[in-house]
């Protein structure tokens, strides 16, 4: 009777033993997949400018732009060339002047990379 009990606490602790390592396991994989889908949307974040460009019209149909916070300001020699499909998805003002895109956090970093890409 003695040797079943401690045999029965050893089955016991070794399946917690098992139960712990399978739910580490577990984390570890969310985890990973979680960094590998921050890459990838800094990946694109990266390149994401170049949209931006294209759905203004390209870069030569950029007269100025200017980064507000989360926001990308335009001044566009003519607004006929905006590609409303490539813009569709995230949040766009129309102003007789301007046109605004709400772009997030990056919206500095879009500002400096389209710029740099109007000097070339």
């Amino acid at each position: 009777m003695l040797l079943l009990a401690k045999s029965t606490g050893l089955i016991i602790t070794f399946c917690i033993v098992g139960v712990i390592i399978i739910v580490a396991l577990i984390f570890l994989l969310v985890y990973l997949n979680l960094l590998k889908k921050k890459r990838k949307i800094e990946n694109d974040a990266s390149s994401y400018y170049l949209k931006i460009i294209e759905a203004m019209g390209g870069i030569d149909n950029i007269l100025q732009v200017s980064a507000h916070y989360s926001r990308l300001s335009f001044v566009l020699n003519d607004k006929k060339l905006i590609d409303e499909s490539l813009i569709e998805g995230i949040g766009v003002i129309k102003t007789s002047q301007k046109i605004i895109l709400v772009v997030g956090e990056k919206a500095l970093e879009f500002e400096k990379a389209i710029l740099k890409e109007k000097e070339k």
